[in-house]
């Protein structure tokens, strides 16, 4: 056997142990990221939001929103975003689960689909989730 060969199968043989390490360990692999596009909303919610942004952000913000700017960054940049700022003049006056659901509908107003579980109601809890305008 020639130098590269032993090389080789050595990095090998780490590469198994460390693996096999991880496994006795309980570790698993990390999971694919999640984005808005994996249904992290649920229909209903998003209603919820309609409602709530029909009386509370349209008189400001019209029907469609600037969401470009949050575009490739968590979604809890977004949620706090609106919960610290909005509604203008009383930032914070609604439920933390208000403000969700109106990510919700700003979410399904963007053509993103909905899922079987609802947005959560706290910025910590989105951080995981990235907010992609497109696929």
């Amino acid at each position: 056997m020639n130098l590269y060969r032993i090389t080789l199968i050595a990095a090998g043989v780490a590469l198994l142990a460390g693996a096999s390490a991880l496994a006795q360990n309980g570790a698993t692999p990390a999971a694919a990221p999640t984005t808005v596009w994996d249904g992290v909303f649920t229909d209903a919610q998003a209603e919820r939001g309609s409602a709530i942004y029909l009386s509370e952000c349209s008189p400001c913000h019209g029907a469609s929103p600037d969401l470009p700017r949050f575009d490739a960054k968590p979604l809890s940049e977004l949620y706090s975003f609106i919960r610290t700022r909005m509604p203008d003049g009383m930032p914070g006056s609604l439920s933390a689960a208000q403000y969700s659901d109106v990510v919700a509908y700003l979410l399904r107003s963007s053509g993103l689909p909905a899922g079987a579980t609802e947005l959560p109601t706290t910025s910590s809890a989105m951080t995981g989730i990235t907010f992609n305008l497109t696929k």
